[in-house]
Parts: C-alpha cells; sequence; structure tokens
C-alpha cells in the first residue's frame, strides 16, 4: 500500500464491459463533448414502477471540422470545430447491462456540445454548450426522469 504523500499512485484499473444494444440507434455511437450523468433509482425494487440506477448520456458531436495544425488565415481562427452536434438522449441501465434511446416528452435542448450537466435526484439539468448557432450560454434544461416517460423542461 502506498503511504500518503509519497508520490503518484497508479491509476485504478477498470473492466471493459460489453453493453448489450439491441438496435444500432438505441447506441450512443462514436463522439465528443457529450456529458453523461449518474440518475439514482427510481421507486421501491420490486414494485411496478421501480425503475434502477441509469447513466443518461446528452448531446456532443459525432464529427470535427479543422485542424490545429493549421495556422490562422484572415477569415477566422484555425483549430478545431465540433460538427454534427446532436440533442440526442441515451439510457445505460446499470441493472440490465443495457443501451437505449429515450425519446423524451417537451421541447428538448437545441443539439449542442461541451456543456454541462448535473444530477438533481432523478433530475439532469442541462446548461449551455456550443451548438450549430454558437453558444447555448443563456438556456437551461432539466430531464425529469421521475415519470415511465421522460419529459424536458426549459
Amino acid at each position: 500500500p502506498a503511504v500518503a504523500g509519497s508520490g503518484p499512485r497508479p491509476a485504478p484499473g477498470y473492466t471493459a464491459v460489453n453493453a448489450v444494444i439491441d438496435k444500432k440507434e438505441d447506441g450512443p455511437g462514436c463522439r465528443c463533448g457529450h456529458t453523461l450523468t449518474a440518475v439514482p433509482a427510481v421507486g421501491e425494487e420490486g414494485s411496478p414502477g421501480y425503475v434502477g440506477p441509469r447513466l443518461i448520456l446528452f448531446g456532443g458531436a459525432t464529427a470535427l471540422e479543422g485542424n490545429s495544425a493549421t495556422p490562422p488565415s484572415s477569415a477566422g481562427s484555425a483549430g478545431i470545430r465540433l460538427a454534427g452536434a446532436t440533442a440526442d438522449v441515451h439510457c445505460y441501465d446499470v441493472l440490465s447491462n443495457k443501451w437505449s434511446r429515450l425519446t423524451p416528452l417537451g421541447e428538448p435542448p437545441s443539439p449542442r456540445a461541451a456543456h454541462v450537466a448535473t444530477a438533481v435526484g432523478t433530475m439532469v439539468v442541462i446548461q449551455g454548450g456550443i451548438g450549430p448557432a454558437g453558444l447555448s450560454a443563456e438556456d437551461l434544461h432539466v430531464l425529469d426522469l421521475t415519470q415511465q416517460r421522460p419529459r424536458w423542461h426549459r
């Protein structure tokens, strides 16, 4: 065992998990700039309305444009830009090891990446980010997962 203050410790190990994806659209696919938020179970275990603990993946970019090695031009700054921003919601059920795509009721946030998300009980709060229209700094959305059918609230 390492002694406190004795220098760097090795990173914790992990195990790769082969999750179940019934249909291709259920899985989130390759993306960057998304959020993955842990949400606790809803209801009492064994009751009809029980939903186990989940990970909620929101948004992200499915492509990159540009090249960070390109020098800046007079037309704009160099660098990599996010492209293919999404407003997709995917759910990983921790107990069943299964991905699914959610289609919440209500008005969803605009497609975005590089946003922030946090769980407040069984709700996921989404704020900010970068989308096709630029910064999304002035909006706040809540994905309410307390009911059988998730719902967006602005």
